[in-house]
C-alpha cells in the first residue's frame, strides 16, 4: 500500500496561471475518440437531430463550495475557475487543431452567477464562436433571462442534480434546495428554450418507499416537461430529435464525503483497500 504525502492547494492565482492540457501529447488518441463518437448519435442516428453531437469534455474549474453530505471532492470546497478567456483559448484550440465543435462542461458549475453567463457570452460573441456545449449548474440556477441568453450562445443543454423529489432527502443530503422550487426551474428552464437533464440518486441513508414515491412523482412531472417540450420544438419546428430528460443511479459511499465516514463508522466497509480499488481501479 503507497500512501503519498500530503501537498499543499493550488492558490487562486496558481490555477489561473496553469496552461492548457498539454494536448499534444496525445493526438492520435484524440483523434481517434473524435472520429469514434462522431459515428454514435440519438435516435436514428441523424447528427443534426442531436442537439449536442459528440461533445468532448472539458474541465475549467477546481473545488466545489457546497456541503453535501454524499459528495466527495479530493479538492476541497475551495472554487477556483480559469479565466474565460484562456477557457475560450482552450476550445478555440480544439476546435482548430481537431474539428471539435461541441463540448461537455466536467464542471460541477459552468457558470454560478449572471455575472459569468455575461462573461461566457460576451466571449462567445466576441470570437464570432458556433460550437454548441452541455453545461451543468445548481437546479435552480438562472433566471429566464440568463438561461435564454445561454441558449443564444450556443449552451442548448443544461444538467442538473436533482438526486431526489424527497424534501426529507435532500434536506440530509444538505442540498439547500426546495423540491417546488426546483421543479419549477426546470419549468422555466424548458420554457426559456433549453434542453435540461438531470440525475437521481436513490439509497441515501433515511431512503424509504414514501420519499422513493416522492422522488417518482418528480419524475413524472418531468415526463409533462418533455411531453411539452417536444411539441414546442415541433411547433418551432426546432431540429432535435432529443427533448429534457432524466436518468438514475444508487448511492455509492464516496471517499471523503460524509456518507462514507458514516459507512465506515458502522462497519460496512469491510475491505478498505478492495473498496477502494473498486473506486479507482
Amino acid at each position: 500500500r503507497v500512501v503519498n504525502p500530503e501537498r499543499p492547494l493550488m492558490t487562486k492565482q496558481q490555477y489561473q496561471d496553469s496552461p492548457i492540457p498539454a494536448y499534444e501529447y496525445f493526438e492520435n488518441e484524440i483523434r481517434e475518440l473524435v472520429e469514434t463518437v462522431s459515428h454514435q448519435g440519438y435516435g436514428r442516428g441523424d447528427r443534426k437531430a442531436e442537439p449536442v453531437a459528440a461533445p468532448f469534455p472539458l474541465m475549467v474549474t477546481r473545488g466545489w463550495p457546497f456541503d453535501c453530505t454524499f459528495c466527495g471532492f479530493m479538492e476541497g470546497q475551495r472554487f477556483f475557475r480559469r479565466k474565460w478567456e484562456d477557457m475560450f483559448d482552450e476550445i478555440e484550440y480544439l476546435i482548430n487543431e481537431f474539428g471539435i465543435q461541441n463540448f461537455i462542461s466536467n464542471d460541477t458549475n459552468l457558470c454560478f452567477h449572471d455575472r459569468d453567463v455575461d462573461a461566457y457570452c460576451e466571449q462567445y460573441a466576441k470570437r464570432d464562436c458556433s460550437f454548441r456545449v452541455i453545461g451543468n449548474y445548481r437546479p435552480t440556477f438562472g433566471s429566464r433571462e440568463s438561461v435564454k441568453k445561454l441558449v443564444e450562445h450556443g449552451n442548448v443543454v443544461a444538467t442538473y442534480g436533482w438526486e431526489s423529489g424527497s424534501q426529507k432527502i435532500l434536506d440530509i443530503m444538505r442540498k439547500n434546495s426546495n423540491v417546488a422550487e426546483v421543479i419549477a426551474h426546470a419549468w422555466l428552464s424548458a420554457k426559456a428554450g433549453i434542453i435540461v437533464y438531470g440525475n437521481f440518486l436513490f439509497g441515501m441513508p433515511g431512503e424509504d418507499k414514501s420519499t422513493i414515491r416522492e422522488t417518482a412523482a418528480f419524475m413524472m412531472e418531468l415526463e409533462r416537461i418533455m411531453h411539452w417540450q417536444k411539441a414546442d420544438f415541433e411547433e418551432r419546428q426546432v431540429p432535435y430529435e432529443m427533448t429534457s430528460g432524466y436518468n438514475y443511479s444508487v448511492l455509492i459511499a464516496m471517499p471523503t464525503s460524509e456518507v462514507f465516514d458514516l459507512a465506515v463508522e458502522y462497519g460496512m466497509i469491510e475491505d478498505m483497500d478492495g473498496d477502494l480499488s473498486y473506486l479507482a481501479p
